[in-house]
């Protein structure tokens, strides 16, 4: 499984997603996605998924993903 770790650590950093909270994602407080730190995790590690990034905050993702990883 990829990870992609969110802290609650607010930074306005060109490669950073901000998230805010919202019924599906499952955050109490707005978050920071941390695109360079993507890393492999053990599924079994895995206690439980907390929420659902929507479909904006993808997409932004994935362009950031793309632009990291020189895809």
């Amino acid at each position: 499984m990829t990870l992609v770790p969110i802290t609650g650590t607010i930074a306005e950093i060109p490669i950073l997603v901000v998230v805010q909270p919202d019924a599906n994602n499952g955050l109490d407080r707005p978050g920071t996605i941390r695109v360079p730190d993507i890393m492999t995790f053990d599924k079994t590690r895995l206690r439980k998924r907390i929420g659902r990034l929507g479909e904006d905050t993808m997409a932004s993702l994935e362009d950031k993903l793309r632009i990291h990883l020189g895809l």
